[in-house]
Parts: C-alpha cells; structure tokens; sequence
C-alpha cells in the first residue's frame, strides 16, 4: 500500500465539511465526501458516492452519484408502481403461508386502503405515519386524496382477481 508518510515522512491531513439540507434520505451504505452540499428534499440512493453537490428537490444515485430526476417525478413514479406492488406482494404472501395477509403486511402500502379517520384506528399505521414525523401533514394528505379502494377487503379482492 502506497501512503504520502511512507513516500514523503509527512503526515497530511484531509477535512472539510458536509452541508446536509432538510427531508433529506440518505440510503444505506452511501458515501458522502468532504466539502459537498446535499439541498433540501433529495434523496441519495443506498450504496451512492457523492462527490459534488446535489441540488434541492432531487434524487442521486450510482458511483458517482448522478442526479436521475426531480423529487416530483419520483413520487409520481412511486405513486404510480404502489398498487401493482402491492398486488405481487399480496400474492407471494398467499403463495408462501396459504392464507390472506392480515392489513399489517401492507404497511409500506395503507394509503390505498385507509382514510385519514380509519387510519388512527390502526396501530401499525399509526406508527408508520409517526414514524416519518409528519403525521399532521400525511393525515391532511389522506384527507384531501381518497384512497383507491372503499376497504381492505375490497383491496384484496382486487389483488386476486385474474
């Protein structure tokens, strides 16, 4: 292993900071190197290298991390890919124990089945909407935007049907 204290007898040091905005998600396993600035509401993909700044309302990912589109098309992305998702998901549950999945499989996905008044009911969905410290802002969102299906038993009867 080559070092500059074995090259030159020196030892020298490397600092600077990181600037992190607000609502940022950082994924696992990724590296931020000194002296970057990450905007507000970005997201950094799990197992990314950032090596400059990253502009607000974003989403970065790869080595190096490279901006691959803008918060609002991610979430419209995500929005549009949850209900098939969740379909596969009810299906390999079935596929895997033989029975129905009980609601709480389907914390990742309560928002097509749940009002903001019903959700309160529900301590595992209670606990996902604290979980991201907006409660009052998700409950607003639910109230504002109908969940695709009038219950949980109609959701899973979509999911099965061929």
């Amino acid at each position: 292993m080559v070092s500059s204290q074995k090259l030159s007898g020196g030892v020298f040091g490397a600092s600077g900071t990181v600037e992190i905005g607000d609502n940022v998600f950082i994924g696992m396993n990724a590296i931020i190197e000194r002296n970057v600035k990450i905007g507000n509401n970005v997201i950094i993909g799990a197992g990314s290298v950032v090596t400059k700044d990253c502009k607000e309302n974003s989403v970065y990912a790869g080595v190096p991390a490279k901006r691959i589109m803008g918060i609002d098309e991610f979430f419209m992305k995500r929005r549009d890919k949850q209900l098939d998702e969740a379909k596969l998901l009810a299906k390999r549950y079935y596929e895997r124990y033989r029975k129905m999945p009980e609601p709480a499989v389907f914390h990742e996905y309560f928002m097509l089945f749940e009002t903001s008044e019903s959700v309160t009911n529900n301590t595992v969905f209670k606990k996902k909407i604290q979980l991201g410290n907006s409660e009052e802002q998700t409950l607003l969102y639910m109230k504002e935007h109908a969940p695709k299906f009038k219950s949980y038993d109609e959701f899973i009867k979509h999911c099965f049907e061929q």
